[in-house]
C-alpha cells in the first residue's frame, strides 16, 4: 500500500490593489467676530479746591464726658442750635461727632447740619432705628463761622440721646 503524506503547495495568491486614501473632510466655517462693547463714560473732574492744609485734632481721652445729652436737648422734630465753639473753636471746621441713640418709638430719625442750612440733603442723617437697642452713629459736620450746627430729633419717646465730639478738621489756607 502506497501512502502520500506530503500536499500539493498550491500557488500564491495574487495581492489586491491598494485601497484608495479616503476623502478629507472640509475645514469649518469660522465663527463671526464678537460685538464690541460700549466705551464708558469718563467723569466730570471736580473743581480744585483752596490749598491750604488740614488737621486732624482728636480729642482721644480728653472726651471723658459726652458733649450733650437728652436732658439738655429739645426733642420736636425741629432744628435747634448746638454750639460747639467751647470744644472745638470759633470758626468753619469740620466736626467728627457720635451720636449714640436708643428710642421706645421705632422708625424715629435724626439730623445734624451746618448751622444756617436748609436741606436735607446734605446733612448727618439716620432712620429706622429699632426699639430696646443703644445704636451709635459717626459722622461729619461743618460748623459755621460761629463753631455751631444744628441738630433735630423727631419727636418720639427715647430712652438716651448722647453725643460726642471725637474730633474735627481744621481747615488752613
Amino acid at each position: 500500500m502506497f501512502a502520500y503524506t506530503g500536499g500539493l503547495k498550491g500557488e500564491q495568491g495574487v495581492q489586491g490593489d491598494e485601497g484608495d486614501a479616503g476623502v478629507q473632510g472640509e475645514q469649518g466655517v469660522q465663527g463671526d467676530a464678537g460685538i464690541q462693547g460700549i466705551q464708558g463714560i469718563q467723569g466730570v473732574q471736580g473743581e480744585q479746591g483752596a490749598s491750604g492744609s488740614a488737621g486732624y485734632v482728636d480729642r482721644g481721652d480728653d472726651a471723658t464726658a459726652f458733649d450733650f445729652q437728652l436732658s439738655g436737648m429739645t426733642i420736636d422734630g425741629a432744628y435747634h442750635d448746638m454750639d460747639l465753639s467751647g470744644i472745638s473753636g470759633a470758626g468753619r471746621r469740620l466736626v467728627h461727632i457720635r451720636v449714640s441713640v436708643s428710642v421706645s418709638t421705632p422708625s424715629l430719625a435724626f439730623n445734624f447740619r451746618t448751622k444756617g442750612n436748609s436741606s436735607v440733603r446734605n446733612t448727618f442723617q439716620r432712620s429706622n432705628m429699632g426699639t430696646g437697642v443703644l445704636y451709635r452713629y459717626d459722622g461729619w459736620v461743618y460748623t459755621d463761622a460761629n463753631g455751631e450746627i444744628e441738630y433735630n430729633f423727631n419727636t418720639g419717646t427715647y430712652g438716651a440721646i448722647e453725643v460726642l465730639v471725637r474730633g474735627w478738621l481744621v481747615l488752613s489756607g
